[in-house]
């Protein structure tokens, strides 16, 4: 048993009387470098943000192609080049086709490797995107859309990898691992910076690396949140995602102060990412502003339980 124990309804109701102590992780590190205790602190949440590769990502989109009764069913569609995956349900004859959009596909029109991210990020920008749809009459339609004009645009990911520098190092694992347990179904998140909610667990997680499943509307998702791969070729394209720890027992405290701890600076001497410090500040500014609130849920632990980790 814990000496400090306290609910998520404990802590919401800290966040709404303007009481709570809210810390990122960055902060966290830099007053440990300092000699800090972060059991001194009395931290109620920590804000962490990180980024995860966009190919474990899809969209769906609900997109115009022609007016009502002008075809039945969609057979292809193409999203500025992209193929996209026509959905099942029957909305073709209102003028709209329910389209699936993985980030890893690949656009027919040029050699180079996946183009669903950059249409992802050009979608985002608010860009006017071509579309061509193949109908089973044999007919081919052309229109055009951005995002703004649609009624519907979520991004679905299967695979948000929790980085596994901050999950395990290969010691303690079990101590290492006990802020994971706060990750349940249901939390509220930021994908891109937009309000979304954790699904589940990812489709390859497993019990050395956490793996996450999110959902989130795409109109208040900000472009620069994604990574264009037109603009750094040479580097893999990411999403950013954030994510709340209520501490709701000094094992959470003590397991975030333990990986923190003990991770490494990169070769210009960070421990974090310039992008992961700004928006972990921005959810702590949602957070102590009350427009973020922690999700109390009694679903199950998503990723794995630590003991898992001590057994292999």
């Amino acid at each position: 048993m814990c000496a400090f124990e306290q609910s998520i309804s404990v802590i919401n109701s800290k966040i709404l009387a303007g009481e709570a102590r809210v810390v990122t992780e960055m902060e966290l590190r830099r007053g440990m470098e300092s000699g800090v205790s972060p059991m001194s602190l009395g931290v109620d949440v920590i804000t962490t943000a990180f980024r995860s590769s966009v190919s474990g990502s899809a969209a769906m989109l609900l997109v115009p192609v022609a007016g009502r009764g002008v075809f039945t069913r969609a057979k292809k569609i193409w999203l500025n080049g992209v193929p996209g995956h026509p959905g099942p349900a029957p909305n073709e004859r209102l003028g709209v086709v329910d389209t699936l959009i993985f980030a890893d596909e690949v656009s027919e029109e040029t050699s180079q490797g996946p183009c669903g991210a950059k249409l992802f990020f050009d979608i985002l920008s608010n860009k006017e995107i071509s579309v061509e749809c193949l109908a089973v009459e044999g007919n081919t339609y052309h229109s055009s859309f951005a995002l703004s004009g649609l009624q519907f645009a979520r991004m679905f990911t299967y695979n948000t990898f929790i980085p596994s520098s901050r999950v395990n190092d290969g010691t303690d694992a079990q101590a290492m691992n006990q802020h994971i347990r706060t990750i349940r179904r249901g939390n509220k998140v930021l994908l891109n910076r937009a309000p979304g909610i954790v699904i589940g667990g990812g489709t390859h997680g497993t019990s050395s690396r956490a793996a996450l499943s999110l959902a989130a509307d795409m109109f208040e998702m900000e472009p620069i949140s994604l990574q264009d791969e037109a603009q750094a070729s040479d580097m893999e394209s990411t999403y950013s995602v954030a994510l709340t720890i209520p501490v709701i027992d000094e094992s959470v405290l003590a397991s975030v102060a333990m990986y923190v701890g003990r991770m490494k600076p990169d070769k210009d001497g960070r421990y974090f990412a310039e992008s992961d410090e700004d928006t972990a500040k921005y959810l702590q500014d949602l957070v102590l502003k009350k427009k973020f609130l922690i999700t109390d849920s009694d679903a199950q632990v998503l990723c794995y339980e630590p003991e898992a980790l001590v057994s292999e």
